[in-house]
């Protein structure tokens, strides 16, 4: 499954580009979400519970940094997660773009989600 977001933040690319990059900070301001550096470069370690409906899921696995383009202000991050309990598992690659608009800076995410 495609999903495609895009938001716009009132502050200057380079600001905007540093905070994404901060994986640890990021995942804070996600409900439900844990995640820590390892000893791998650019690769944590997390958890996250998803609600959907009267269905709650806890997920544990990796998020990796898989490319980052300073000069483009993109970045790529790969996610592997198995179900807590159960037999479930999912994949994500996730591609972050920031541009400079009028307002501020444009993110577009977009996620492949399996």
């Amino acid at each position: 499954m495609k999903l495609t977001n895009e938001f716009t933040v009132g502050a200057d690319v380079e600001t905007v580009w540093r905070t994404l990059l901060d994986m640890e900070g990021v995942a804070g301001c996600l409900p439900g979400a844990t995640i820590e550096a390892t000893d791998e470069d650019d690769t944590y370690s997390g958890s996250m519970r998803v609600k959907i409906g009267p269905m709650t899921v806890a997920y544990e696995g990796t998020a990796t940094l898989a490319e980052v383009d300073e000069s483009a202000h993109r970045a790529v991050i790969s996610l592997r997660a198995r179900e807590a309990k159960g037999q479930g598992t999912a994949l994500a690659t996730i591609t972050n773009v920031v541009e400079q608009t009028d307002l501020g800076s444009r993110v577009r995410a977009e996620t492949d989600l399996h």
